[in-house]
């Protein structure tokens, strides 16, 4: 195809860019900050989880409780 013929407005060719670089910097925001949060939500739902583990755990010095995989193969 040829474009020689084609007249070429550098004006809103220049306002078309500036638009799409706006969009295209509007959208990596959106995403950034969705990324982020689910981030937080992650690490709070390990933290939430990790905090449970320890509050269920019970008391390992007393002999023959909570038999693990590694104590069973010793035993």
């Amino acid at each position: 195809m040829n474009f020689d013929n084609i007249p070429i407005n550098r004006d809103e060719q220049m306002q078309k860019i500036v638009e799409d670089t706006e969009e295209i910097i509007k959208n990596f925001k959106e995403i950034s900050e969705l990324i982020t949060k689910k981030i937080d939500q992650k690490d709070e739902a390990m933290l939430k989880l990790g905090k449970k583990v320890i509050l269920n755990q019970k008391d390992d010095s007393l002999p023959n409780y909570n038999l693990g995989s590694e104590q069973i193969k010793l035993i």
